[in-house]
């Protein structure tokens, strides 16, 4: 190759194609640069990142070539022992520092072939040695929820926790990690850092995501001793339990157990209950004189269940489910007052002559009449969406009349063309 691009200066040889030769071109007027070298006829082209920078071949002195880090490995792997783990492992090791993470992965693999149990391979590829077993970090996130499931939380925050976390190298996987941290201070009765810990989860996941994580760190403030202090027995349903169902009697108890925490957010929680609620009366009081108004209204219970499922997850799903089921009431009649409006329009096509151009605009106005209420009956199902369950005969419903109006229109939309 350094022969070729030497003839390439010295003489008009023509050249077809592309090729990428070296990384330093040395320009005959004095500077470098540095880069992908590729010559395309008479043009030497430098590519850096995702620039690419064009010199005239009468304008360059000489390239100095260097050996890529592709060409490296390859040279080195060329030159390894493929059946010497360790010396597989180094080389992949190397891969990584130069860096070609995809090219020190492809060989750590390798490595694994030879030895499923090589430990710096294992290491490099996510993997954490968990009670003689090697894990995933997802793995090793499972097993960590089901200790602290099982009240094993000193181990969790002492040991597991903190061998994690090397291996984590998503955003998910971190969050996760730090959730479990918290709950685990939490439950182990390690108020003040699970405080912080609280906090700092709360931050990381921004004000809509961190609502509960803020909750919780605003009650061990209020709580530094982590005794609440419940006003009636949790869960609130208790009569209609299992026997066998723990259920926390009113009384002082402590934050490190599930329930009563669950009975403090609860107790948070519904506020913001209660403000969607009385929202959703004030849309219903003003959807017959104010239907904007009214649509402002459901967005106010929206946001306020949402703070309350934030807090308590599902709390608000029936109120939600009241909500949508008035909201396609709403929609339905409309769709209805539109559908009449329709049938009086058609209907007047035969009680007097019409022009073509009053024929046309006759089509038009219906097409439109029927794509008001095709807009009515799509809104119903995109509410009707989350609770397909609850509300199954509006979605059939609708989705019957929808495709009643989609025929319609195609028979009028072929009438139009037809005329034209």
């Amino acid at each position: 190759m350094r022969i070729a691009f030497a003839v390439i200066l010295c003489a008009p040889i023509a050249f077809s194609g592309a090729f990428a030769l070296g990384d330093l071109l040395v320009l005959k007027q004095g500077g470098t640069v540095e880069g992908t070298v590729t010559i395309e006829g008479d043009t030497v082209l430098v590519t850096r990142g995702s620039s690419t920078f064009r010199y005239p071949r009468s304008e360059v002195a000489r390239i100095e070539w260097q050996e890529t880090p592709e060409s490296q490995i390859a040279r080195r792997l060329a030159a390894t022992d493929p059946n010497d783990p360790n010396a597989l492992a180094a080389l992949a090791a190397w891969a990584n520092t130069v860096p070609l993470p995809d090219k020190a992965r492809e060989v750590y693999q390798r490595v694994l072939a030879l030895d499923p149990n090589h430990p710096d391979a294992r290491r490099a590829l996510g993997f954490l040695r968990v009670d003689a077993q090697w894990r995933s970090a997802d793995q090793a996130l499972e097993l960590a929820r089901s200790r602290l499931q099982a009240g094993r939380c000193d181990e969790l925050v002492r040991d597991l926790l903190p061998a994690l976390e090397p291996v984590l190298t998503t955003r998910e996987q971190k969050l996760a990690a730090l959730e479990l941290r918290a709950e685990a201070l939490l439950r182990r009765g390690s108020y003040p850092e699970a405080r912080k810990a609280f906090i700092e989860l709360a931050e990381v996941l921004g004000p809509a995501k961190g609502t509960r994580s803020s909750a919780v760190a605003s009650l061990l403030a209020e709580h530094p001793d982590g005794m609440f202090v419940l006003q009636d027995p949790y869960p609130p349903t208790a009569v209609l339990l299992p026997e066998d169902r723990e259920v926390l009697p009113a009384g002082p108890a402590p934050l490190s157990h599930p329930l009563a925490l669950a009975a403090a957010l609860l107790q948070q929680a519904r506020p913001h209950l209660t403000a969607g609620q009385d929202a959703i009366k004030d849309a219903t009081a003003l959807t017959a004189t104010d239907p904007d108004a009214a649509k402002a209204k459901y967005l106010l219970a929206e946001k306020a269940f949402d703070r309350a499922d934030a807090l308590v997850p599902g709390l608000a799903r029936s109120h939600r489910i009241e909500m949508a089921r008035r909201r396609i009431s709403v929609l339905r009649n409309d769709a209805a007052a539109g559908a009449k409006k329709f049938d009086d329009e058609k209907s007047s096509l035969a009680e007097k002559p019409l022009t073509p151009a009053a024929y046309r605009n006759k089509i038009l106005r219906l097409i439109y009449l029927l794509d008001r209420v095709r807009d009515d009956l799509k809104e119903i199902l995109k509410i009707a969406e989350p609770y397909s369950r609850e509300l199954y005969l509006e979605v059939q419903w609708a989705e019957l009349d929808l495709k009643t109006m989609d025929s319609l229109r195609k028979i009028l939309t072929e009438e139009l063309d037809a005329k034209n």
